[in-house]
């Protein structure tokens, strides 16, 4: 597995898994790709997203201080569709919200990464 050809790997780094995801993005969710490395975590918006507004985003796993899942904010059925949602707790209180398939596994996969990413 690769990462797009727009993301330049970091030397060391090691591509683990990637999966479709929507990234919660104010009111609205982005469409794309959620890819998880020996390093961090890369949201790559679909071209169409992109056009649209959508935010790439990179997070070092050494910024994340938490991983867990939460469910759909009441009122919030049309960002993301229904289902719980990954959040991701960074460094400084910022959270990010993505609404992915196999959430549990990749919660266990981010866990582990963080883990050995940050020892």
């Amino acid at each position: 597995m690769n990462l797009p050809g727009n993301v330049p790997v970091i030397p060391g780094e090691t591509p683990q898994r990637r999966g479709a995801a929507r990234r919660v993005q104010g009111r609205r969710a982005v469409a794309g790709t959620l890819y998880l490395t020996s390093l961090r975590l890369v949201f790559v918006p679909h071209p169409i997203a992109r056009g649209l507004g959508g935010e790439a985003v990179q997070i070092a796993l050494r910024d994340v201080e938490a991983v867990g899942r939460v469910p759909m904010p009441r009122g919030e059925l049309l960002v993301a569709g229904p289902g719980d949602r990954l959040a991701l707790v960074l460094t400084g209180g910022h959270v990010e919200h993505y609404r992915l398939p196999r959430l549990s596994a990749m919660i266990t996969a981010i866990r582990a990464a963080r883990e050995a990413a940050t020892g």
